[in-house]
């Protein structure tokens, strides 16, 4: 605003400048935006009960809310913001339709995998059965040839 701070804290008291304090008490940290104060110095330079050396004191007001264009910014800005709104929903219910078909596609995978382990144990178990048959029957004829042999 290109006044000091002990100023614009006086304004705030006595003017009602639209400070937003954050916490507590007058060494609270503030903030202010930008369309209420040019309103508010708006307000303040068409008010009759600003003497000639106060009102020099208000810092200009800005042009677009002379022209009377804060209006139209701010329809504009709420149009935006109806149109982002639409886009996150979109984007929200897009978001969850992918994660419905990963996870469709996570439990088919996890399916073929269970079936491949199921598939690779057996094979192994009948591995180890067709071993056991042919040690057992390798064992079985050199039993038969000794007995045979004596």
């Amino acid at each position: 605003m290109g006044r000091g701070v002990r100023t614009v804290q006086r304004w705030e008291k006595a003017l009602g400048l639209p400070v937003h304090r954050i916490g507590q008490g007058p060494r609270s940290p503030a903030c202010a935006f930008p369309a209420e104060l040019d309103a508010w110095l708006q307000r303040m330079a068409a008010h009759d009960g600003l003497s000639s050396r106060q009102a020099r004191l208000l810092p200009p007001v800005s042009d677009k809310v002379q022209s009377g264009s804060a209006v139209t910014v701010s329809r504009m800005l709420v149009q935006q913001s109806a149109e982002l709104a639409h886009r996150m929903t979109d984007a929200t219910h897009t978001q969850r339709m992918q994660a419905a078909s990963m996870r469709r596609a996570f439990e088919e995978m996890k399916k073929l995998l269970d079936e491949s382990i199921r598939l690779t144990a057996l094979q192994l178990n009948l591995q180890k059965k067709s071993a056991v048959r042919q040690l057992r029957k390798t064992q079985s004829s050199k039993t038969h040839k000794r007995a045979g042999g004596d």
